[in-house]
């Protein structure tokens, strides 16, 4: 169920292990937004899936191959829902808990919220 009061955030790479969870906690204790973190791939951790792209309203992707996986795989609900996918473009050197993915993430979405 949708808290109003929050905006969600989804955020996406991969395999749902190290970037979109390490983006996703970001945000554990945050009194404006609700975050959820989803992989692209079939043996991600937690793959996406067409809830969670209606669940969001902003849509984050970790490298250009994600988003056209969103845009081509989810288009109907992306366009029916006005939602936004913005492309954070970080590479998959950084592992979960790295001080300088963290480091780069927030302020990667500095500017996007």
């Amino acid at each position: 169920m949708k808290n109003s009061n929050k905006k969600h955030l989804l955020f996406i790479c991969t395999s749902a292990m190290d970037r979109s969870p390490c983006a996703a906690e970001l945000f554990n204790n945050s009194k404006n937004y609700e975050a959820k973190f989803a992989g692209i791939s079939k043996g991600a951790e937690v793959v996406l899936t067409k809830e969670a792209i209606i669940w969001a309203d902003t849509i984050f992707t970790m490298e250009p191959d994600h988003q056209v996986f969103v845009l081509e795989n989810f288009e109907k609900e992306i366009r029916v829902g006005k939602k936004e996918v913005i492309l954070l473009d970080v590479g998959n050197e950084y592992k979960r808990y790295d001080g300088e993915l963290e480091k780069i993430l927030l302020e990667k979405l500095k500017g996007a919220l």
